[in-house]
This record gives C-alpha cells, structure tokens and sequence, in this order.
C-alpha cells in the first residue's frame, strides 16, 4: 500500500514537473531562456483575444432616436384623434420635435382643441394655432425632451452593465 502511494507522488511530481517546462516559452523572455529550453520546448500558448487585450467593443446610446421615438408616438396619438374629428388632415412630424396638424379646409383648425391636447398637456407645447393657413404646431417640452434623454442614458448603462456583468 505504501508503494501505491509513492508511485502517485511520482507521477504526480512528473506530470507537474512537465507542465512546467512546457510553459517556460511563455512566461520567460526569449532571450533568457536557456539553450536546453529553446531546442526542446518552442511551442508558446496561445493567448485568447481576452488575454492579448485585443478585444475592442463599443456600445453607444442613440438619444436622438429616443426622442424621434416618442415624438412619433405623440404624432401618431394625435393623428387618431383629430381623424375621428374630421378625416381631410395631416399629421407629420418635421425637425426633431415638432409635430405639424395641417388641415386641407383652414377652419376645421379649431377641432384641435381642449379635448385633444388636454392628454398631452405635460409633453407637449401649442406653438403656433393659425386659423389662415389651417395649421397647428405642436412641439415636445424641452423638460420632456431632457426626460427622455436622460431615461435613454440610464436605460443604455442599465443594459452595459447587464451585458458586461
């Protein structure tokens, strides 16, 4: 039994003694290496892109999208609300943040009203109300606007750290 034993700790004591060798070329320089090493042990481990630091990921937040997003949300809102006023209207979205009520008769301009901008009050400003030209300007809050870039932001990092974690 103590021979069995022994037997374990040389082979153990070997197998170690190999892996050893085996990594010399790649834990010490070249040009410290003895002669020995150099004519026997070439062969280096290949560092995975982890270890080399090669790997290089970006990762962006796109806010503007975010903002495009909801505007076109609130566009398409609105758009379903006056059609059940009156189906002769256009409803589209132009820069960044305005979204354009344009009415082929100028007077159903005042079915724009209380009834369907009190929903969105919060988000969105009346900027311009012309009855001539058959026309309602709407625009995203500049506070809504820093809301929705700032949930954008935090949503970003939030799914970063999932990722990287």
């Amino acid at each position: 039994m103590e021979k069995s034993w022994w037997w374990k700790a040389v082979l153990y004591g070997g197998l170690t003694l190999l892996a050893c060798l085996y990594l010399v070329p790649t834990v010490v320089p070249e040009d410290h290496q003895p002669a020995f090493f150099k004519n026997h042990f070439k062969k280096r481990i290949q560092k995975g892109l982890d270890l080399q630091g090669g790997l290089h990921l970006v990762y962006s937040v796109d806010i503007e999208k975010a903002v495009s997003g909801k505007v076109d949300h609130l566009a398409n809102e609105i758009e379903d609300a006056v059609r059940k006023k009156t189906t002769d209207v256009e409803v589209y979205r132009e820069g960044r943040d305005d979204i354009v009520v344009k009415f082929k008769n100028p007077a159903d301009v005042d079915k724009v009203d209380q009834s369907i901008l009190r929903p969105h009050r919060a988000e969105l400003d009346e900027v311009e109300h012309n009855r001539a030209t058959g026309v309602v300007r709407l625009r995203l809050d500049s506070d809504q606007v820093a809301d929705i870039e700032d949930s954008a932001l935090r949503q970003g990092i939030e799914t970063i750290r999932g990722r990287v974690d």
